[in-house]
């Protein structure tokens, strides 16, 4: 850990903004009392700024985590079962699995948070210490499922485009393959993110106190050129740009030869059940693919206006506007690690009876034993539906009705009823 000592505030920010002071495309960490945001070109005041953030950090990111890692995790125990466990399955597994890690792992850097709230010094070494691991951790996760939305894509046009060869030159094992190559890419080329940050201490003689933040690390300092190159160029094209372009290309040839095959299917007299099945799992993974490019491109352009506006970064002089935006675009990117279970229930009937058989077999036993007819109610129900063909001997009248009613009450067109003592 790296030690300053300070005598005025002015060094400290000075110092600060030396050693921190790197795009936020790297280092998104607000330490507002080491740096003064409160300059005249900020769009929004600091306060609104942090306002803002606290109602996203503190109330909305936790209520998404929670409602979205209970998805996953359901998912996740439907899919791996047998019927479910296809090519196709592969790859939602691990868009699932992926999914919850963000998710996860996302949280556990936002609840600083919610430290903040019982103990701000806790919350600031809290923070210092996590943000390099969990930063690469958060960003590997959310690189690999963008790439294995692509590689769904890739399958669906597989599918529709040759939907003979799909068995052939889609297998599970292919599938598993192609997944674990993802993971492994992605993990390995973010991998220098990990060792560019180290923690960072100051003490200040005029207050008597010790401040920690996040520092760039000796790694950094080595090869800085290097590792601009990586992580603005290449990182940011291969991880953000070129997912976001082959999932649309890739997502429009697939809805093209949707039209054509619905266009061929109506013309001909008798349809095939197994070409429908397939559409109805090519929407769904369609679906899938819209929201994930609906949520994940404005991060992109994000990251696009900040490399041609000057000053629209983390430490730049429109600072709270962007730290509010980059929240925002977080809280879309968790949003899309969070419904893709819905989009299963409603999409897919295979999936749906699963849960049901699942998650709702306990319940649905209690509700049949709770209703199940006794052989009295049997016997009553068919002696009144079926009237004369009991097996007893008793005659049994034209209708027996449970309780006295008065012609008034029932339609005599649809029963031949009586008055009553009461009429009478």
């Amino acid at each position: 850990m790296e030690n300053v000592t300070t005598t005025s505030k002015t060094e400290v920010e000075t110092y600060v903004n030396t050693s921190v002071g790197i795009s936020n495309r790297t280092s998104p960490v607000r330490q507002s009392y080491l740096i003064p945001w409160n300059n005249p070109h900020n769009v929004i005041t600091q306060q609104t700024s942090d306002d803002i953030l606290f109602v996203l950090q503190c109330i909305i990111f936790p209520i998404i985590t929670l409602f979205g890692s209970t998805g996953n995790i359901m998912s996740l125990v439907i899919l791996i079962q047998k019927k479910l466990r296809n090519s196709t399955g592969v790859i939602l597994i691990a868009i699932t699995f992926a999914d919850l890690c963000f998710l996860i792992t996302n949280m556990t850097r936002k609840s600083s948070c919610l430290i903040s709230l019982i103990d701000e010094y806790a919350e600031e070494i809290y923070t210092a210490t996590i943000f390099g691991p969990l930063f690469f951790v958060i960003t590997s996760f959310s690189r690999v499922s963008a790439w294995l939305v692509v590689l769904v894509s890739i399958e669906r046009v597989i599918a529709v485009t040759f939907p003979l060869k799909i068995k052939v030159w889609v297998s599970k094992q292919r599938m598993i393959m192609a997944v674990i190559v993802i993971y492994i890419l992605t993990f390995v080329f973010l991998s220098p993110i990990a060792f560019q940050y180290k923690v960072g201490s100051m003490f200040s003689r005029r207050t008597n106190t010790t401040s920690y933040f996040i520092s760039t690390s000796e790694f950094y300092s080595s090869y800085e050129d290097i590792l601009t190159v990586h992580n603005e160029i290449l990182g940011t094209v291969l991880f953000r740009y070129l997912p976001v372009f082959l999932t649309m290309l890739f997502n429009l040839i697939i809805i093209i030869n949707l039209q054509r095959r619905s266009l061929r299917r109506k013309a001909m007299t008798s349809s095939k059940t197994d070409s429908k099945s397939e559409d109805k799992i090519t929407r769904m993974l369609l679906i899938i693919s819209a929201v994930c490019l609906i949520c994940t491109t404005p991060g992109s352009l994000l990251l696009l206006v900040s490399r041609f506006v000057d000053g629209f970064e983390f430490f730049g002089k429109y600072h709270n506007i962007f730290v509010v935006f980059s929240d925002l675009s977080l809280l879309l990117s968790m949003i899309n690690s969070s419904v893709n279970f819905i989009i299963y229930m409603v999409c897919n009937k295979q999936f749906s009876e699963a849960y049901t058989t699942i998650f709702c077999r306990c319940g649905s036993i209690s509700t049949m034993r709770k209703h199940k007819p006794t052989m009295t109610e049997t016997s009553k129900g068919t002696t009144i539906t079926t009237v004369g063909s009991t097996t007893t001997n008793e005659k049994i009248p034209p209708f027996v009705p449970d309780e006295t009613f008065t012609c008034d009450e029932i339609s005599k067109d649809h029963i031949g009823c009586s008055p009553t003592t009461e009429d009478s």
